[in-house]
């Protein structure tokens, strides 16, 4: 699961009744949908084996400058929220070739932000990516060891048949987000997101997911591209007026949603979400 949070304006004193100065990125699931029918949620969805397919070490190790593929692992690694001990159960488990997503050859927490990020391009149109020849960016990891910053992240503009051809092939196989970026000559951003929750579905429920929450936050709301098969809309939704529109009965999320809905409002102001999301994933 991912969450996206982009500045919308708005001015704030911190009061409790204050309004956020950001919009929360949800989508409105289809009414025919398996799970959780009509429900508004963050964007996100299933881990595909080539979210941690070692191929995309290339498109990093160019970003990074390192020389081989074991440097730019062990910079990866340092993109990740803690040490092996303290990471979620879900990033620990050794994973097995038997396995319906087998092992990995990236680190665990970077194949499910590679995941997040192709999720939500698949989505909402969204693509959060730094390119191979961003000097500024690219000196600034290498320099830190391509270690977790809290700059916000940024949207990479594509032109509307460029994204309509590229949503189409990803959405048909999550293997082709890696040929995009390769294609584009750009990595996902996976030092501009950070962990941000885990969710375990309830021992009773018909399906049980393990999913890790992800928060990024970006200055401007890039434009959107629903993906009609999977949703009925995708929207930017002000935390409060969700909230009113919940106790109305206007709109329907679940537990895991209304629960960061809350602690996401603790937060008024965007940059002190992002840097408060940011210290406490390290």
């Amino acid at each position: 699961g991912s969450s996206g949070a982009s500045k919308a304006g708005g001015d704030s004193t911190g009061s409790e009744t204050e309004s956020c100065d950001y919009s929360l990125l949800m989508m409105q699931r289809g009414s025919t949908a398996s799970f959780a029918k009509s429900f508004h949620v963050f964007p996100g969805g299933m881990l595909d084996a080539s979210d941690g397919n070692g191929n995309w070490a290339d498109n990093f190790s160019r970003m990074l400058g390192t020389q081989n593929a074991n440097s730019t692992m062990e910079m990866l690694k340092d993109t990740s929220c803690c040490n092996d001990v303290l990471a979620p159960p879900t990033f620990r488990r050794k994973r097995l070739e038997e396995d319906s997503v087998g092992p990995f050859d990236l680190p665990a927490e970077v194949a499910f932000k590679i995941c997040s990020l192709r999720e939500t391009f698949e989505e909402s149109g969204i693509l959060l990516a730094r390119r191979v020849d961003d000097v500024q960016f690219k000196s600034e990891q290498i320099e830190n060891r391509g270690s977790l910053s809290a700059a916000k992240a940024q949207s990479l503009c594509l032109s509307s048949s460029d994204r309509q051809y590229w949503t189409d092939r990803v959405r048909g196989s999550p293997s082709e987000f890696l040929a995009m970026c390769q294609a584009l000559d750009c990595v996902p951003d996976v030092w501009s997101i950070h962990l941000w929750s885990t969710w375990l579905t309830p021992s009773n429920a018909p399906k049980r997911f393990d999913t890790p929450f992800f928060l990024t936050v970006l200055d401007e709301m890039p434009e959107l591209a629903v993906n009609e098969a999977e949703h009925e809309s995708v929207t930017w939704h002000r935390p409060s007026d969700t909230k009113a529109a919940v106790a109305k009965g206007e709109l329907a999320i679940g537990p895991p949603q209304a629960m960061e809905l809350l602690r996401f409002a603790r937060h008024t102001k965007a940059d002190d979400l992002l840097q408060f999301a940011a210290k406490r994933a390290v």
